[in-house]
C-alpha cells in the first residue's frame, strides 16, 4: 500500500503539473497558457478561502468544457476541497441523485440557456441557499456574442434572474488575493461513478499516451468530467499541446471547431 507521504509527493507533482505546463487552452478563439490558468486558479482559491472554504468543504463543478473547469480544479487542490465534477449532459435524475448524496456548499456552473434551465431544476435538491457562481460565456470570448450563436443553436445565453444566490464568476473573484501555494496538492475529485484523489489522477496523467509534440493542437471531443479524458488533457497541457475546447460535443459542432482551429488530433 502506498504511504501517505508517497501519495502527497505525487499530489505535489500534480499541482506542479498544473502550474508549470507548457501548453495552452483555446476556447472559441481565446487562448490562455498554463501559467495564466494557474494564476486564475490561485485567485479563485483566494476567493473561496475568503468565504470560509477550507479543507473538506464541498463544491460542485457543473460546467461544459471551458477553461474555468481547469481553473476550478487548481483551486480545489490548493484548498484541499472535495469537488464533484459533473457532465452537464447527464440525465436530470442521475444528477439529482448525485447531488442529494454529495450535499454541495457551492455550485459553479455556466449560463448557456439549456444548462441554466437544468441548474434551476436541480437547485431544489441542493441545500437551501447555497451560492451559485455563474461563468458567463460572453466573459470568456474575444469576440461579440452573436458569433457564438452557431455553437449554441436552439439554446442561447440565459439572463441571470435577480436572486441573491446567483453570483457572476467575475464578481466572485474580483478583488480576491491569490492563495499561496502549499507544499502539495490534496483534496479529491468525485465523478458520477468514482472518486479520484490527486495522487491517483497523477498516475493516470503519467500513464497517458505520448509523446506530446509542443504546439500540437488537440480537439477535446469528450467531456472533461470523464477522469480518463481529464488525465489525457492534463498530460497534453503539461507537454506543450494546445487544447481546443468546445462548449458542445455533438459531431457537427466538433467538426466546425476542428476546421476553424486546424487541429492535429482529437481526444474522443
Amino acid at each position: 500500500m502506498r504511504s501517505e507521504s508517497g501519495r502527497e509527493a505525487q499530489a505535489g507533482d500534480l499541482l506542479a503539473l498544473l502550474e508549470q505546463g507548457r501548453g495552452t487552452v483555446d476556447f472559441l478563439g481565446a487562448s490562455r497558457g498554463a501559467p495564466q490558468l494557474a494564476d486564475a486558479g490561485r485567485r479563485l482559491a483566494g476567493a473561496l478561502a475568503s468565504r470560509g472554504f477550507t479543507a473538506g468543504r464541498r463544491l460542485v463543478l457543473l460546467l461544459p468544457n471551458t477553461p474555468t473547469l481547469l481553473i476550478a480544479l487548481h483551486a480545489t487542490f490548493m484548498l484541499d476541497l472535495r469537488a464533484l465534477v459533473l457532465d452537464p449532459r447527464a440525465e436530470l435524475d442521475a444528477l439529482e441523485d448525485r447531488l442529494l448524496t454529495f450535499r454541495p456548499e457551492l455550485l459553479l456552473t455556466s449560463n448557456p440557456a439549456l444548462l441554466f434551465d437544468k441548474v434551476l431544476r436541480l437547485l431544489p435538491v441542493c441545500p437551501s441557499g447555497i451560492p451559485v457562481v455563474i461563468e458567463r460565456f460572453t466573459d470568456l470570448l474575444p469576440f461579440p456574442r452573436n458569433l457564438l450563436a452557431p455553437l449554441l443553436r436552439g439554446g442561447g445565453i440565459a439572463t441571470l434572474p435577480p436572486d441573491p444566490r446567483f453570483i457572476r464568476y467575475g464578481d466572485f473573484v474580483r478583488g480576491a488575493q491569490e492563495q499561496r501555494r502549499e507544499a502539495s496538492a490534496r483534496g479529491s475529485l468525485e465523478f458520477m461513478q468514482e472518486t479520484v484523489n490527486p495522487g491517483a489522477l497523477q498516475q493516470q496523467v503519467t500513464a497517458a499516451p505520448g509523446p506530446v509534440r509542443s504546439g500540437e493542437r488537440w480537439l477535446v471531443g469528450r467531456s472533461l468530467a470523464e477522469p480518463t479524458v481529464l488525465a489525457r488533457c492534463l498530460s497534453g497541457l503539461h507537454g506543450g499541446a494546445n487544447l481546443v475546447l468546445s462548449p458542445r460535443l455533438d459531431r457537427r459542432s466538433l467538426d466546425r471547431i476542428a476546421r476553424q482551429a486546424g487541429t492535429d488530433r482529437e481526444i474522443g
